[in-house]
């Protein structure tokens, strides 16, 4: 099983061996998660690492419970069918594909992450442009709450619809639940 403390280990070593550097991805709140840590030691030539998807879905359950939205708003960022469950999804399609297609242990971001992964095959293409711009719009909503100095990137959940449906579908394909 991953540890924080293995990984860095692991990462540590790499390192030194100077080989290229490890795309980190940690999320953080009332729960710190080392979440995807050794991406970069799945490169083409290595052991293909077959994630738990039950693993994966309980750390985003996790999460999910450390920042509980009592409101009757859409949270944009820790919601079911938000910013959140795009990473998840896409950092879970990195550990499952990146052994075979190198390209996925680049530091791009998930948004090239998710339209590299459709080009790839992995999931529907047609399917993949629908949470792609849902991310980039949840993402601006969010930018724009926080400049009117709300405290939380929450909206109406009228008003994203249709873009959270997007990422759910998304989740349902990845993650299977």
């Amino acid at each position: 099983s991953l540890t924080l403390e293995s990984a860095t280990e692991k990462r540590d070593e790499l390192q030194s061996k100077r080989l290229p550097r490890l795309h980190v991805k940690a999320f953080t709140g009332g729960l710190i998660v080392a979440l995807f840590i050794l991406v970069g030691i799945l490169g083409p030539g290595l052991a293909p690492r077959d994630p738990n998807k039950q693993e994966v879905a309980a750390m985003r359950q996790k999460l999910l419970e450390g920042h509980p939205n009592r409101s009757t708003l859409f949270d944009l960022k820790h919601d079911r069918g938000g910013l959140i469950d795009v990473e998840f999804a896409v950092q879970y399609l990195v550990l499952a594909h990146a052994h075979t297609e190198a390209g996925l242990t680049g530091n791009i971001g998930n948004l090239a992450l998710l339209k590299l992964a459709a080009r790839l095959g992995l999931v529907n293409g047609n399917r993949a442009q629908a949470p792609h711009d849902a991310y980039r719009r949840f993402r601006q909503l969010q930018h724009g709450l926080r400049l009117q100095g709300e405290r939380y990137a929450r909206v109406e959940p009228d008003t994203v619809a249709e873009p959270r449906q997007a990422v759910l579908e998304l989740w349902k394909e990845v993650m299977g639940t």
